[in-house]
């Protein structure tokens, strides 16, 4: 997905673990001239803890960016819930943790 609305694809990869830290944080590779470039500290969705599943992107409150929705099974310990991430000129806020529904 074109996430940063620059005219290429980049490419949000979730990691994750059944139990305790994740098998590495997440990554979100932005493509930089073909290169892709892990950014997903600077924009703050590397998430140590991971159990995530599934990357969605959708443009959730209509403002021409994309937002992320973070797929992920639901931890005992609260950490790395289902959350959707509101993409802004700054970067991604967390807009919804903690979702009406579950899997």
């Amino acid at each position: 997905a074109d996430f940063d609305n620059d005219g290429d694809q980049d490419l949000m990869q979730l990691v994750g673990a059944m139990a305790g830290k994740g098998c590495g944080p997440n990554q979100l590779y932005v493509n930089a001239d073909g290169r892709l470039i892990d950014h997903a500290v600077a924009w703050s969705i590397d998430y140590e803890y991971s159990r995530g599943r599934a990357p969605t992107w959708l443009d959730y409150d209509n403002d021409g960016r994309l937002d992320l929705y973070h797929a992920a099974y639901a931890r005992s310990d609260g950490r790395s819930p289902p959350t959707l991430f509101r993409n802004t000129p700054e970067g991604f806020v967390t807009f919804v943790s903690r979702l009406a529904f579950s899997h």
